[in-house]
Protein backbone atom coordinates (compact mmCIF):
# COMPACT_ATOMS: atom_id res chain seq x y z
CA UNK A 1 0.00 0.00 0.00
CA UNK A 2 1.37 3.60 -1.22
CA UNK A 3 0.80 6.01 1.89
CA UNK A 4 0.78 9.68 0.44
CA UNK A 5 2.04 11.95 3.26
CA UNK A 6 -0.17 15.45 3.43
CA UNK A 7 0.97 18.25 1.46
CA UNK A 8 0.16 21.35 3.68
CA UNK A 9 -1.76 24.27 1.59
CA UNK A 10 0.03 26.63 0.15
CA UNK A 11 0.40 30.13 2.35
CA UNK A 12 -1.28 33.05 1.04
CA UNK A 13 0.49 36.29 1.48
CA UNK A 14 -0.46 39.53 0.58
CA UNK A 15 2.18 41.15 1.94
CA UNK A 16 5.34 40.31 3.60
CA UNK A 17 6.75 42.49 6.51
CA UNK A 18 8.59 39.93 8.70
CA UNK A 19 11.10 37.53 8.74
CA UNK A 20 8.63 34.79 9.43
CA UNK A 21 6.04 35.98 6.82
CA UNK A 22 9.17 35.31 3.99
CA UNK A 23 9.90 32.00 5.86
CA UNK A 24 6.44 30.78 5.58
CA UNK A 25 6.25 32.05 1.88
CA UNK A 26 9.35 30.58 1.07
CA UNK A 27 7.98 27.58 2.91
CA UNK A 28 4.97 27.32 0.69
CA UNK A 29 6.92 27.93 -2.42
CA UNK A 30 8.88 24.89 -1.15
CA UNK A 31 5.58 22.71 -0.63
CA UNK A 32 4.31 24.25 -4.27
CA UNK A 33 7.97 23.16 -6.49
CA UNK A 34 7.62 19.59 -4.57
CA UNK A 35 3.84 19.00 -5.57
CA UNK A 36 4.73 20.77 -8.90
CA UNK A 37 2.85 23.46 -9.24
CA UNK A 38 5.50 25.82 -9.15
CA UNK A 39 7.93 25.57 -12.15
CA UNK A 40 11.86 25.65 -11.10
CA UNK A 41 12.37 28.57 -13.02
CA UNK A 42 9.55 30.81 -10.89
CA UNK A 43 11.03 29.06 -7.79
CA UNK A 44 14.52 30.49 -8.63
CA UNK A 45 13.80 33.60 -8.77
CA UNK A 46 11.60 33.37 -5.40
CA UNK A 47 15.03 32.29 -4.12
CA UNK A 48 17.09 34.96 -5.57
CA UNK A 49 14.97 37.90 -4.48
CA UNK A 50 15.04 36.36 -1.10
CA UNK A 51 18.51 35.95 -0.84
CA UNK A 52 18.46 39.66 -1.87
CA UNK A 53 16.23 40.65 0.89
CA UNK A 54 18.02 38.60 3.49
CA UNK A 55 21.32 40.26 2.55
CA UNK A 56 19.79 43.78 3.10
CA UNK A 57 18.83 42.43 6.40
CA UNK A 58 22.32 41.29 7.37
CA UNK A 59 23.64 44.49 5.49
CA UNK A 60 21.40 46.75 7.96
CA UNK A 61 21.97 45.01 10.91
CA UNK A 62 26.08 44.92 10.68
CA UNK A 63 25.59 48.88 10.16
CA UNK A 64 23.27 48.94 13.53
CA UNK A 65 25.91 47.68 15.14
CA UNK A 66 28.35 49.68 13.86
CA UNK A 67 26.42 52.54 15.00
CA UNK A 68 25.52 51.20 18.08
CA UNK A 69 29.74 50.55 19.00
CA UNK A 70 30.45 54.27 18.01
CA UNK A 71 27.74 55.37 20.36
CA UNK A 72 25.56 56.78 17.57
CA UNK A 73 22.16 57.06 17.08
CA UNK A 74 20.58 53.61 15.94
CA UNK A 75 17.31 53.87 13.89
CA UNK A 76 14.52 51.03 14.37
CA UNK A 77 15.44 48.28 12.02
CA UNK A 78 13.98 49.41 8.47
CA UNK A 79 14.53 52.55 9.24
CA UNK A 80 18.44 52.35 8.30
CA UNK A 81 19.10 56.24 5.21
CA UNK A 82 20.49 54.80 2.44
CA UNK A 83 21.15 58.15 0.75
CA UNK A 84 19.71 61.46 1.29
CA UNK A 85 18.67 62.66 -2.07
CA UNK A 86 17.28 66.04 -0.36
CA UNK A 87 20.52 67.39 0.68
CA UNK A 88 21.95 70.13 -1.63
CA UNK A 89 25.79 69.50 -3.05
Amino acid sequence: MNVTKPVAPPVTVTEISTAGDLRAFLSSALVELRAGTLDAAKANAIQRLASQINESMYAELKAMALMKSLAKNVDDFGDLLIADMRKEK
